[in-house]
């Protein structure tokens, strides 16, 4: 997966782009593998285009079965999954909250489809962050078709 907030593109291709993800604090990751795993399950369950670690790889890019991924995720891991729609994004959502997990789940899209799903679930957005593009040495950067 890439980098959510810096994702780039017309308004169009960004519509198909939802990405949900786990982040733990350092004070709580003692324990959090099962509440992981569930949140990987729950996503699954919803047929996401991607799904994964920063850890252990994802499903499309790094051909990762879903159970070893499961299986091999331990406290703390950061996890996500990434949806083309925002129906199927709010009911994962709905899902997670009926769950309670205890953890941090973080949501990045165009922030009109967020802010939709969200609602419908009952959730008042607490804070947005957006990128400013990108600055410095731009030409020690990757070609874009990288």
């Amino acid at each position: 997966m890439t980098n959510t907030l810096h994702r780039q593109g017309k308004l169009e291709d960004l519509k198909g782009d939802y990405v949900i993800f786990t982040s733990i604090a350092k004070e709580i990751k003692p324990g959090t593998a099962p509440k992981i795993h569930e949140f990987l399950k729950i996503c699954n369950k919803h047929g996401p285009i991607n799904i994964g670690s920063s850890k252990y790889g994802t499903v499309l890019q790094d051909d990762v079965e879903f159970n070893d991924l499961i299986t091999n995720l331990k406290d703390g891991s950061t996890s996500g999954a990434v949806f083309t729609d925002v129906d199927t994004l709010q009911k994962v959502i709905a899902e997670l909250i009926e769950a309670d997990l205890g953890i941090s789940i973080n949501v990045s899209g165009l922030l009109e489809g967020v802010h939709e799903c969200c609602g419908k679930n009952g959730i008042v957005r607490h804070s947005v962050e957006q990128s400013l593009g990108f600055w410095g040495a731009k030409d020690r950067l990757p070609e874009r078709d990288v």
